[in-house]
């Protein structure tokens, strides 16, 4: 049922301190708890079934580790404030908290994430010694201004909520390592500035932000920063300070260019610019040679540079969706690609240095113009999956010798001459059986646990940010205890809309906040407008439902 762990004291009598009844099912605290009450300094609880906290726990006074996560707990009760050794407090994914906090002085990590707070308690604000504070998808619509009492946080994760500004006073978190604010609704960063400068994570995601402070790019032992899904139509020069930065996420926003000084970036190891407006890429690009993935789809692209042969530890290439009418010769030098995506482009031909790619196991070619593949392709011995069609199916596909009449030996298939796709086609990418084989004819033959948690992974909310903010308007469209009839229509421009809508919801479900009903409700009122307003086949969908 659960594991523990036990230490030897000098009487020689075994001690446990450690239980683990971690996604164990149970809807009440094991007696074991109990037994072990005086000796216990670790205890997990994830993941069941517990609605209430028993009286007998409080008694555990060494207890410095608590995980409830994951449970149907409606409030922290009084008693906690009697676990004053508690160092961890992970109460995520509940159905509430009570602000029974303050006597907590010993907390390094509070993690109440995922939880109906409506706005930060003021408990928190108490709790100085914290280094690591979890407030995602709390529906907090506001930072409190004191926060800058908590001098110690090095972690600051309040994605998926409702702030719109950053007070001032988040310049005296000096010791800020990781601070995410993604997906609220910011749009601007005015309160970041050199005093931050420990920071190695900056999660801006989802926000409405449309220019990069200069000061931003002050911060120089960045090694992470996604600012994806904005606003932005510009990055400044400076960002070539960012010398240490691994991972530069940009996508979704409407970059028309990159600047030069990209090309400093030289431990850079991941570079996400996938639908924005880029019409070239600077030379510069090709000077990061510790790049493993570059990812350019849906941009306006038109050539790639030369220079790319350089990039020896590319492993992912992605350049779908883009204007490209050819690929630079030097491809055939990136020695480490698996992965080359160039689908919806407007190829006519490929390079025969592709045939040099002897690491590559996916080459995708849909939608563009080719009629022939180069015969060097046969010698991609640890190709798994060649996509040349949207109506391919498997991996596996057959081509065959073809003389041309200038005496060119290419390879050819059924599936030639291309036709372009109008329209960007999500279309596989997947190796499908690691053990297929593409058939060419040419071949017929424990000491400090606050330290733990604060490396732990960043895991983003489920909650779709367009559910949440239909999830608060239904919370207070009526009036508590009342019983009143609804009914949401909406013209629905196919079912395929609906049911991706539908999908949504379903993740959501395990949200304790809105009962299944209400999220469906959601689904349906959530299509844009565009898709409502478009010509076509429509259906009618009605829901008429009693809100209690």
């Amino acid at each position: 049922m659960g594991w523990m762990t036990c230490c030897q004291c000098k009487s020689n009598e075994a001690k446990v301190v450690e239980l683990d009844f971690s996604r164990c099912g149970i809807s009440e605290i094991p007696n074991e708890v109990y037994a072990n009450s005086p000796t216990l300094e670790v205890l997990h609880l994830e993941g069941n079934k517990l609605k209430d906290l028993s009286p007998q726990l409080f008694q555990c006074i060494d207890l410095r580790y608590l995980n409830i996560s994951d449970n149907e707990i409606r409030a922290i009760p009084p008693l906690i404030s009697k676990l004053t050794n508690l160092q961890v407090l992970i109460f995520s994914k509940n159905d509430g908290v009570h602000p029974n906090l303050d006597k907590l002085s010993k907390l390094t990590m509070l993690d109440l994430s995922m939880n109906d707070l409506g706005k930060v308690p003021e408990a928190v604000m108490s709790l100085i010694n914290l280094q690591q504070l979890c407030l995602n998808d709390t529906g907090i619509d506001f930072v409190p201004a004191n926060i800058g009492r908590l001098s110690n946080l090095r972690v600051l994760e309040l994605r998926d909520n409702n702030i719109s500004e950053l007070p001032k006073s988040i310049r005296r978190l000096t010791n800020l390592q990781r601070l995410d604010v993604s997906d609220n609704n910011l749009s601007n960063l005015t309160e970041l500035c050199e005093s931050h400068g420990n920071l190695t994570e900056l999660w801006i995601n989802g926000n409405n932000i449309s220019e990069l402070s200069v000061a931003i790019t002050h911060l120089k032992k960045i090694n992470d920063f996604d600012a994806s899904y904005n606003n932005l139509e510009s990055i400044p020069k400076e960002i070539g300070h960012w010398t240490k930065i691994t991972n530069l996420i940009l996508s979704f926003n409407n970059l028309i260019s990159l600047p030069k000084a990209v090309g400093n970036l030289r431990n850079l190891q991941v570079l996400k610019l996938e639908s924005n407006l880029l019409e070239e890429l600077p030379s510069t690009v090709c000077k990061l040679v510790n790049l493993e993935e570059l990812n350019l789809q849906n941009n306006s692209l038109i050539s790639i540079p030369s220079g790319i042969g350089h990039l020896r530890k590319l492993a992912t290439l992605i350049l779908s969706d883009n204007k490209l009418q050819q690929l630079p010769a030097e491809i055939g030098s990136c020695c480490a690609l698996s992965i080359l995506n160039v689908h919806n482009n407007q190829l006519e031909r490929l390079p025969d240095e592709v045939g040099h790619l002897q690491n590559l196991t996916t080459l995708g070619l849909i939608g563009n113009k080719l009629s022939y593949l180069p015969i060097t392709i046969s010698k991609l011995r640890n190709l798994k999956a060649l996509w040349l069609t949207p109506n391919q199916t498997q991996p596996l596909i057959h081509l065959q010798n073809e003389q041309l009449s200038d005496g060119q030996i290419v390879l050819t298939s059924i599936v030639f001459p291309q036709t372009p796709l109008r329209e960007p086609h999500h279309v596989p990418m997947s190796v499908g059986n690691q053990n297929c084989h593409i058939t060419f004819s040419t071949e017929r033959n424990d000491s400090d646990v606050t330290e733990a948690h604060l490396s732990l992974s960043r895991t983003p909310t489920p909650h779709h940010k367009e559910l949440k903010r239909l999830r608060e308007i239904l919370r207070t469209s009526h009036t508590p205890g009342k019983r009143e009839s609804t009914m949401f229509a909406c013209l629905l421009f196919n079912l395929d809309e609906f049911l991706l809508k539908l999908k949504l919801v379903f993740m959501l479900l395990a949200c304790p906040v809105l009962d299944k009903l209400q999220y469906i409700e959601a689904a349906v009122v959530a299509l844009p407008p565009a898709v409502i307003e478009m010509e076509g086949f429509c259906v009618m969908i009605l829901f008429s439902a009693v809100v209690v």
